[in-house]
Parts: C-alpha cells; structure tokens; sequence
C-alpha cells in the first residue's frame, strides 16, 4: 500500500510542476525569425552575332553572349561553361570542323581565356542586388573547310561555394 501511495504522489507532483512551469517569453513583446536559402541564378542573353558568325573571316574577340550572375550565397559562387562539341564549330553533314577560343569577363580588355575544365567565373561573396554582367567573346581563324553550317552549344551552369 505505502508503494502504491508513493506512485500517486509521485504522479500529482509531476503533474503540478508541469501545470506550473512558468512561461519564459517577454510580455509585449513578439520574436520574429525567418530563413532564406542560398540562391544562384543566370541570364544568359546571345548577342545577334552568335547565330551569325562571320565564318569565314578571321575573328578576334566578337561578343557573342552577355551572362548576369545573380547569387545570394555570402559564400560565393562559381559559374562554369560546357560545350557540347568540345570547343568547335561542328559541320551539319560533314566532318569539318572550325576550333575557336572564348574568353569571359566585363570587357574584351579584361576577358581571360575560357578553359572548359576550371570555372571561369568565381567570387568569395553574393552579387550585388543587379547581379554582376560578364560577356562571352569568340575568337576563330580562317581555316579552309567546306561550305556549310557550322554549330556549337554552350551551357552555363552557377553553384554556390
């Protein structure tokens, strides 16, 4: 009996210290808190040119492609940049092929050559709210190929750091 006793006052006195705990928040007062995640986009714009090269001419920094970087991320960013033909402009029906090197940044002056195998854009930080706009510029050469279309697909791809 005593045992059966001690349980029920055990129950009573858990059951009024949770009735009594008191409330820690602030009167008058309200605690506001949200998340936002980390967030990177691009605008990728092609330039007039890019769906008509000069093939045929000799070609040296012609902007093909204006790029807006926009990323939240007080990381940074990377922005990277894939051909499907591995860095030539592929004929429709035949075998030949026109090589040609791009170069990425805010001006031809400043652009540095694009490798497809390392970023070609990195930053330590977000973008500004506007973004940060860089331009693609193709360069290529005067080889002797045959008379036909000639096409490249670029994609661009953002991640955060």
């Amino acid at each position: 009996m005593k045992t059966a006793s001690i349980f029920r006052s055990i129950a009573i006195i858990a059951a009024l210290a949770a009735v009594a705990v008191p409330s820690f928040a602030t009167p008058n007062q309200v605690a506001l808190s949200g998340t936002l995640a980390a967030s990177s986009s691009l605008t990728v714009t092609a330039a007039t040119a890019a769906s008509a090269l000069p093939i045929g001419t000799a070609t040296t920094n012609l902007q093909v492609a204006t790029v807006v970087e926009l990323s939240n991320d007080k990381a940074g960013y990377k922005v990277t940049l894939a051909s499907a033909n591995s860095g030539v402009l592929q004929e429709a029906s035949g075998p030949d092929t026109l090589p040609y090197t791009l170069a990425y940044g805010a001006s031809s002056g400043t652009a540095t050559a694009v490798n497809f195998s390392n970023p070609i854009a990195t930053a330590s930080a977000r973008t500004s709210g506007s973004g940060t706009t860089n331009y693609l510029y193709m360069s290529f050469g005067t080889p002797y190929i045959n008379a036909d279309t000639y096409s490249d697909t670029l994609t661009f791809t953002i991640t955060g750091n």
